[in-house]
């Protein structure tokens, strides 16, 4: 069974990953390419992603800690303005045991870099490749803010196994 979740975390991982390259290149004005950038930015999350699927496949206390620690190599470097968002985003939707004004504040929180991602987008880029660049960073912190909750204990969060 864990494996089979370590698997399936690996590969949510990958496509993650995968899916924010291909963000990174859609959105940035001067195009670089190098295979120790794009190295980093896919293989990470694949670990994180199988990390996460031992997390869930474990169900233990000590593999929310490891979870919770194992997400935060996402918030370095480039990744630094979405690592907010991840946190209070996850806070918010994952925690239903929070009092309702916790949730929305900590939701309007995670909302302020995505506020700063879309005003940079609609600066540098055209009205419709803006609206694009923000749905697309919406959707990848969407799948980490699914991820962060498992790890952050969740009423929600083994609703996957």
């Amino acid at each position: 069974m864990m494996i089979r979740w370590l698997a399936r975390g690996a590969l949510a991982g990958f496509v993650w990953g995968a899916a924010a390259r291909l963000w990174m290149r859609f959105i940035s004005t001067e195009p670089e390419f190098s295979w120790g950038g794009t190295a980093y930015i896919v293989l990470v999350p694949t670990l994180i992603g199988s990390m996460m699927g031992v997390v869930i496949s474990t169900r233990k206390p000590w593999s929310k800690v490891v979870g919770t620690i194992v997400v935060v190599p996402l918030g370095v470097a480039a990744g630094a303005i979405m690592l907010p968002t991840i946190l209070f985003g996850s806070l918010s939707y994952g925690r239903r045991t929070l009092p309702r004004w916790a949730r929305v504040l900590f939701g309007g929180l995670a909302s302020i870099p995505v506020l700063f991602v879309a005003s940079q987008a609609f600066q540098q880029h055209g009205w419709i490749k803006a609206c694009a660049a923000v749905a697309a960073y919406l959707c990848l912190c969407a799948g980490m803010i699914a991820m962060a909750s498992i790890s952050i204990g969740s009423s929600r969060d083994l609703s996957l196994a």
